[in-house]
């Protein structure tokens, strides 16, 4: 009965001497940031531990201004002596040698509890994801390693064509023994080029895991049709046949051909899409060659004098059909442009 309702609470900072991994025990009044242990009437109840660690100064550089050392501060809980929840957030940082390249951490938790999961770890869990594989994650016992997001910053001098760093991040992950990982992997490269004389741009990479399984991979970017002024939207999704990932993928191209448009070597022009218009990218013989087929109508007008010529409604209109040959072409020859 001595026990009951005892709460002993560390109320300042205490250093360890340990040379090689110092700690600093972090105290206050403040349950949620305080270190503590409680016990009811039945004995122990439950303990928090806080602590900090200072990484040295020739490992790791700190990259907020004014900041000398790099920081990691560990949440140790637990309800049940033998199992905890352990969680660790770093400053971000560069390592020393691999300069302005920046690293960020955010909560990752070894999960070593049976009574009780990280409370965070819900948000990573989908709606959308397979009851058998949702209903283990969400299980109290579930043990094993999550993270909240592992974001890596590439230099300057990889910068893309905005100037902005290109971020690689691994986000919401979780890994077990049983399941694997399931996690996101996401990119803002931003960089842009050709395909085929078409200029195209990469803005955003979605990679999601589900328990080891390809569940969505997506590209997303800028794409410009050589007789449309200005670039259109576009989406690639990559699917694998029963979620095989040594499969072949399966690609679906989704490009965004509403509104109307201008034809730049034709002036005063408006091109009206319609919506059986289509577009892709196909990989033949090791290149990648966009095609497009389009249906709509041309509407063109000349100021000096004021004509309007009369609408001009086409159908199947296509644009590189690698399959149609050339006008008095060889043999082997195709036209790679319009038909």
């Amino acid at each position: 009965t001595e026990l009951c309702g005892l709460q002993m609470m560390l109320e300042g900072e205490t250093n360890t001497d340990d040379p090689e991994f110092p700690l600093t025990i972090k105290g206050s009044m403040d349950l949620d940031s305080a270190s503590y242990v409680t016990f009811n009437c039945d004995g122990f109840e439950n303990f928090q531990l806080l602590c900090e660690y200072r990484f040295p100064q020739n490992l790791l550089k700190p990259v907020e201004p004014g900041r000398t050392r790099v920081r990691a501060m560990f949440r140790i809980t637990s309800t049940e002596l033998g199992s905890f929840i352990g969680s660790v957030s770093i400053d971000p940082f560069e390592v020393k040698g691999l300069d302005d390249v920046r690293f960020t951490i955010q909560e990752a938790v070894v999960d070593y509890s049976t009574g009780e999961n990280y409370a965070a770890m819900s948000d990573a869990i989908s709606p959308d994801w397979p009851a058998a594989i949702k209903s283990k994650y969400e299980d109290e016992t579930w043990r094993g390693f999550y993270m909240k997001q592992l974001s890596i910053s590439l230099p300057e001098g990889l910068a893309n064509t905005a100037g902005d760093r290109i971020t690689i991040s691994v986000e919401d992950l979780l890994a077990d023994h049983g399941s694997g990982v399931s996690c996101k992997f996401t990119a803002d490269p931003n960089v842009s080029g050709n395909i085929s004389g078409w200029g195209i741009s990469l803005n955003n990479v979605l990679l999601e895991l589900v328990a080891n399984s390809i569940k969505h991979f997506k590209l997303e970017g800028d794409i410009n049709i050589p007789i449309i002024e200005g670039n259109a939207t576009y989406e690639a999704m990559f699917t694998y046949p029963n979620n095989h990932p040594g499969a072949k993928a399966e690609i679906s191209f989704t490009l965004g051909l509403d509104g109307v448009y201008h034809i730049p070597f034709i002036n005063n022009s408006n091109l009206t899409l319609d919506n059986g218009s289509s577009a892709g990218i196909s990989y033949i013989n090791g290149k990648f060659q966009p095609q497009a087929e389009l249906n709509g109508s041309i509407a063109v007008s000349i100021t000096n004098p004021a004509i309007t010529l009369p609408t001009l409604e086409f159908q199947g209109f296509k644009i590189n059909d690698q399959t149609m040959p050339a006008y008095a072409a060889g043999p082997g020859q195709t036209t790679g442009g319009l038909d």
